[in-house]
């Protein structure tokens, strides 16, 4: 399977009138306590396309997964090197799948 270079991702969409903020938060739930959740990305949009934000709904953003700082800034100042990344990850991965 091949991801973009941001890594995997979903969106989700509600189109019904479902209440977009609870799915948000479900689902920032599902990346903060499943084992490799943090390794997703799940985005909500509107109806009218707007994205439901961690922010907007009073949840903490995102934090980095070597150091704990925000995750955005991490990223944008590509803070940690490729490797460092990987074994954090595999290691995550590793534990997860039980080996």
């Amino acid at each position: 399977m091949d991801f973009p270079p941001s890594g995997p991702y979903a969106f989700f969409l509600d189109r019904e009138g479902r209440d977009a903020d609870e799915l948000k938060r479900v689902l920032v739930e599902f990346e903060l306590r499943h084992p490799v959740g943090r390794w997703v990305d799940l985005d909500v949009r509107t109806s009218d396309l707007s994205a439901v934000s961690r922010t907007q709904l009073g949840l903490a953003e995102r934090r980095c997964i070597i150091c704990d700082r925000p995750a955005k800034e991490c990223a944008r100042s590509r803070r940690h090197p490729v490797e460092e990344l990987y074994q954090v990850t595999m290691r995550a991965l590793e534990a997860y799948a039980g080996m």
